[in-house]
């Protein structure tokens, strides 16, 4: 039987359904992504990394350390499950890691000092990601001033991506990847991306799902009722639902997460399940399969 690996947000490190599930299946592995390690860092580290860690100590050999996200976004397109392969980190001793944090409960100063560095450096970048939410909310409103009502309305209401929905959605989409994978060529040669070649990479899966997010908050207002606290919330949880596109699951407690990664999951089933290599609103157009209630594996 081979391994599911399912991406866990970090509300459900601590949960008895993480536990259930673990306990069901050797294959059942735990994605732990870049973000939710920080996470577990946040506010008082050590407290927040002991509890955190409680459950998931208890399945070493289950536990899937991921690469860095600057790290994986580099990745070459490839197959899904070789993209996967590529993105896991096989360099951390687990087994360490968790005898340290036993040691820091017991008084090791070496110990508490490393957890106070890496807690510091957590709060550090959530802070970041706080104070650069301005602008994030300013881009938020200014596209979805310019999504045609209609098109929202008849996706709100029949889950159907209509034609003028398609097209914000496709420059978006390619804008949004140009930007995270830093691939100014397509502008300068006015060619669209290939959908088809690229969806297999962190930064146009990352795109797609950023797309997903503007989609879902364009349905419950101008993004203007967005906090800063929300909105940087809501950055993290893109974050896991692009990891959960390109693994085979997630378990979160959020439901916007969870909304996001449906909506960027029938995005990615549409353009995989079309035979179209070309711009993306023909990939989009061409096969958009039905809102499924659990996404599909591309």
């Amino acid at each position: 039987m081979p391994d599911f690996r399912a991406v866990i947000d970090k509300n459900r490190f601590e949960s008895e359904e993480l536990d259930r599930w673990l306990s069901l299946s050797p294959n059942h592995k735990a994605v732990i992504t870049d973000y939710a390690q920080m996470e577990c860092y946040k506010g008082d580290g050590q407290r927040n990394l002991t509890e955190s860690i409680k459950v998931i100590s208890r399945y070493q050999g289950q536990i899937v350390l991921l690469k860095p996200t600057s790290e994986n976004s580099r990745v070459r397109p490839r197959p899904i499950k070789k993209l996967q392969d590529k993105f896991i980190d096989r360099t951390t001793d687990l087994s360490s890691f968790f005898t340290a944090v036993r040691l820091a409960n017991l008084g090791n100063e070496i110990a508490i000092r490393q957890i106070e560095e890496h807690s510091d450096k957590a709060n550090a970048f959530f802070c970041q990601i706080t104070n650069e939410m301005n602008l994030v909310s300013t881009g938020i409103r200014d596209v979805i001033r310019v999504i045609d009502v209609n098109a929202l309305r008849i996706f709100r209401k029949e889950r159907v991506f209509a034609p003028k929905l398609v097209r914000a959605m496709c420059k978006m989409i390619n804008e949004l990847f140009r930007y995270f994978s830093g691939k100014s060529h397509y502008e300068n040669n006015k060619r669209s991306i290939q959908l088809v070649r690229e969806i297999n990479t962190f930064p146009f899966r990352y795109a797609i799902c950023c797309c997903a997010y503007v989609i879902i908050c364009a349905e419950n207002g101008d993004g203007s009722q967005l906090s800063l606290k929300v909105l940087a919330n809501d950055i993290v949880d893109i974050n896991y639902a692009t990891y959960a596109t390109i693994f085979d699951g997630f378990m979160t407690r959020d439901e916007k997460a969870k909304a996001i990664w449906e909506t960027a999951a029938w995005i990615i089933d549409g353009i995989a399940q079309s035979r179209t290599n070309g711009p993306a609103e023909e990939a989009l157009t061409s096969s958009v399969p039905p809102l499924p209630d659990t996404p599909q594996k591309s």
